[in-house]
């Protein structure tokens, strides 16, 4: 009789496995806790060269970046500040770990995004500092330039010191410290750090409504006319300035060039009709300053 074979479960038998090479990557000291949700993290520079770099902070902070303590990671050992102004906070070699919250980002976003749509390549806002407490101004309210450095709402009297339409603003909430955006300022606001986006190119081309109650007329085009100003009002704030339906040859705010191609908006027989215009009075068009 034949021996019988005896075999063997596959379980039982030995093979060679095959392991995945472990790759060596240096440790980074730039690891970062994993951000809150609806939050995102971000390095930033607290020093340059070992000196403190409080414009860059400032900046940061005040556009809404909050810093990260270590104390708020108790069970981790992230490097940490351990003097001076951001004891506690995470960081290291002159950086320190922000946070800032993803809804405020997006709204920024959107809010420059909006505000190329309304401008040219060449035709971009300028930044201009408002003083605390200044006047309420709107989206579109035609702006002045003011003999103490800053900018305001103008007026039909301000010959030679106009400088284009508000686009927006920005500035750290006084009662929430919170960084704003918006389309408008109210009036006595305590903010220390406001900013209003003008589009101040001297040959940018607005369209505005005639406050004429009739008719106007083809023959109005190339004559000048001066501004009617209106406060923008809730919900919108949108400026209801007009140009004045009293045209002349003689030097006043505007210099009507066209009349609007929006098919809503350019009967020259009817009421409130749009004309194109261009700034006659302009700040940057004078050789006097203020």
């Amino acid at each position: 009789m034949e021996n019988e074979k005896i075999r063997t479960s596959r379980a039982s038998q030995t093979r060679a496995k095959t392991v995945k090479k472990t790759v060596w990557t240096p440790p980074s000291s730039l690891d970062a806790p994993p951000a809150p949700d609806g939050y995102h993290h971000r390095w930033i520079r607290s020093e340059t060269m070992g000196f403190d770099d409080t414009k860059n902070m400032a900046g940061k902070l005040r556009s809404g970046y909050e810093l990260v303590r270590a104390d708020e990671y108790p069970e981790t050992d992230y490097p940490t500040i351990n003097d001076g102004k951001y004891q506690g906070v995470i960081g290291v070699g002159g950086l320190l770990l922000a946070r800032i919250s993803t809804e405020l980002v997006q709204s920024r976003k959107e809010y420059f995004e909006n505000l190329a749509k309304q401008k040219d390549d060449n035709n971009a806002a300028t930044e201009y500092e408002v003083a605390a407490c200044a006047s309420a101004f709107s989206q579109n309210d035609l702006m002045k330039a003011i003999n103490t450095g800053t900018v305001g709402i103008a007026a039909a009297t301000d010959n030679g010191a106009l400088l284009g339409s508000m686009q927006g603003v920005f500035f750290t909430d006084a009662t929430t410290s919170k960084p704003t955006f918006a389309n408008h300022l109210a009036a006595s606001n305590a903010a220390t750090d406001i900013k209003a986006f003008i589009t101040d190119d001297p040959h940018q081309v607005y369209e505005i409504q005639s406050d004429a109650s009739g008719a106007t007329q083809q023959t109005d085009v190339f004559t000048n006319a001066d501004v009617a100003v209106a406060a923008g009002v809730t919900p919108h704030f949108v400026s209801k300035t007009e140009v004045t339906d009293t045209q002349s040859t003689t030097t006043a705010n505007l210099r009507i060039i066209g009349v609007s191609d929006d098919p809503d908006n350019s009967d020259l027989t009817s009421a409130n009709c749009n004309f194109k215009v261009i700034i006659n009075e302009h700040f940057y068009m004078t050789a006097t300053g203020l």
